[in-house]
């Protein structure tokens, strides 16, 4: 514990001590100064004259208990922040499982939207051969799988799908998938001389690539 300060005033000293939380005064009475122990010497001695009160004491406590405010509303503020900054992280989270949900509803309508176009092209099917087997009219037939085959690549087409163009072109690996060499086609080499599955892009991007026999060098 520091060493305590001793004020005397009037024949008697105060001590003050500092506890690291508060002060305290202890009094002692005396009437000469060798009535004073070494401990109870004064290092600030207020003459009998003097009728300042002690100021400098009033001050320090002042300053102390002005620390001991500031340190608690440092404090409020910090568990303040805190708390601003849980909620913000709460909010950010929230906002990204809303997202996400969002996200995940979209992409289920948007397959219920496209499944509920194709049930038209289905039922055309359904009719065709229902009339086929009764008429057995195969003319008709095949004029029904071709409206329908019509109808369904209407629908892709209005979906972003459409068909690459292989015949006659130069192979390219991004959009051709060479399963074979044709041979004597007439074709300059590296040229797509048959195609063998159509391939298709969707929104200028390879859905699937086409199958095709290439020209031999």
């Amino acid at each position: 514990m520091p060493r305590p300060l001793t004020f005397a005033y009037n024949g008697s000293a105060t001590k003050i001590y500092w506890t690291g939380e508060i002060f305290v005064s202890e009094e002692t009475n005396f009437h000469t100064e060798d009535e004073m122990s070494a401990d109870n010497k004064p290092e600030f001695v207020i003459s009998e004259d003097e009728t300042t009160p002690d100021n400098d004491v009033l001050s320090l406590t002042s300053r102390l208990e002005q620390l001991e405010r500031d340190v608690e509303s440092a404090k409020a503020e910090a568990e303040n922040a805190m708390k601003d900054k849980l909620y913000a992280y709460a909010e950010l989270q929230n906002y990204r499982r809303r997202k996400e949900e969002e996200t995940m509803s979209q992409q289920k309508f948007m397959g219920e939207r496209l499944l509920k176009e194709l049930l038209p092209i289905v039922d055309n099917f359904e009719r065709g051969l229902a009339a086929a087997a009764a008429t057995r009219d195969y003319d008709k037939l095949i004029g029904g799988i071709q409206g329908t085959l019509k109808q369904l690549t209407t629908y892709l087409e209005k979906a972003g799908v459409i068909p690459l163009e292989t015949v006659g072109k130069e192979f390219d690996t991004q959009f051709h998938e060479a399963i074979g060499v044709a041979e004597e086609s007439g074709l300059p080499p590296h040229t797509v001389a048959e195609e063998l599955q159509r391939g298709y892009l969707i929104h200028d991007r390879v859905l699937r690539p086409a199958l095709v026999k290439v020209s031999s060098e």
